[in-house]
């Protein structure tokens, strides 16, 4: 878990250094943290969200991001 934890914070740090790869290489990692079992691993995922989708074309981001988003305020662990 804490290695997933880290991949997604890292994940956040990249996104804003290398904006040009984003949606080919980080998105889909920071896509699939995002359904990890573990709720502190979705909810690191969910904080690197924020920097990968302002990288993001924004079609992608109303593609992708925001329905995650918006399904985290349907968990019922409060830690999301």
């Amino acid at each position: 878990m804490d290695s997933r934890k880290l991949a997604a914070r890292v994940i956040g740090a990249l996104a804003e250094t290398n904006e040009a790869k984003v949606q080919e290489y980080l998105l889909p990692r920071v896509l699939k943290l995002a359904g990890d079992s573990d709720v502190t691993v979705r909810g690191t995922a969910a904080e690197s969200m924020a920097f990968v989708g302002g990288a993001l074309p924004e079609e992608a981001l109303f593609n992708t991001i925001w329905p995650l988003l918006l399904g985290f305020l349907n968990e019922k662990d409060v830690r999301i």
